[in-house]
């Protein structure tokens, strides 16, 4: 197959895209240097190459429950604020963080965190049903 203008134009974009955003989610093995080094790999990046890439969501929630299941309950904990300190309106987050402290048989803390994804949640009805049964179990 002979290449055009544009056929080259977008296997050097999707190559480009692909080089700049490879190192966007953690590779293997950092999560187990714990938080600091989680962190830093994100912040080492946006330095790198010069704009902002925060830890997404759903690598903050994977690693904390890794984290959490593996009897760092400190560094589960420390990660999932984090990620609702930079990640603010995340129902997920406030929902995994009460989790764990339902977990933790925190069920104040759990309360406030599910009722946060209750509220965050409200415009996608599937969510909200599901946290606020989940309210509900506490009670």
């Amino acid at each position: 197959m002979q290449e055009s203008h544009v056929s080259v134009m977008k296997s050097g974009l999707n190559n480009g895209l692909n080089f700049i955003f490879s190192k966007y989610y953690l590779p293997d093995g950092i999560s187990e240097k714990g938080v600091d080094a989680i962190l830093d790999y994100y912040e080492i990046n946006s330095e790198q190459f010069d704009i902002e890439t925060s830890i997404p969501i759903g690598a903050v929630n994977e690693i904390a429950g890794q984290l959490y299941y593996q009897n760092n309950k400190e560094g589960a904990f420390e990660l999932l604020n984090h990620g609702i300190e930079i990640h603010p309106h995340s129902a997920v987050l406030h929902a995994s963080i009460a989790e764990l402290y339902l977990e933790e048989s925190n069920k104040e803390l759990a309360e406030v965190h599910y009722n946060i994804a209750l509220r965050l949640s409200s415009r996608i009805y599937s969510e909200y049903l599901k946290y606020e049964s989940l309210l509900k179990g506490i009670n």
